[in-house]
């Protein structure tokens, strides 16, 4: 299974809203499925640019807060992360 094809790419074909995203200063935005496949694909590419292959294992640790993410189909409302 590919998250990527389940997750996002099967509904790119129109302008459904995949992520809603409020910051905690009032900015919002919104992204597509279209968009989301756009930007997976292009750190795709960046990963290939660094010599990532096929069977490579990445690991990445992002440290942010969320006050709330929502999509339309999932609501998640975590303190932090870490």
């Amino acid at each position: 299974m590919n998250a990527c094809i389940e997750c996002c790419d099967r509904h790119a074909e129109g302008d459904a809203v995949a992520l809603y995203c409020e910051a905690q200063d009032g900015r919002a935005a919104r992204y597509t499925f279209r968009e989301l496949q756009a930007h997976a694909a292009g750190f795709g590419n960046f990963l290939r640019e660094q010599g990532v292959k096929p069977g490579d294992r990445v690991a990445t640790r992002i440290v942010w807060k969320v006050a709330r993410l929502s999509s339309p189909s999932a609501s998640f409302s975590p303190i932090s992360f870490m």
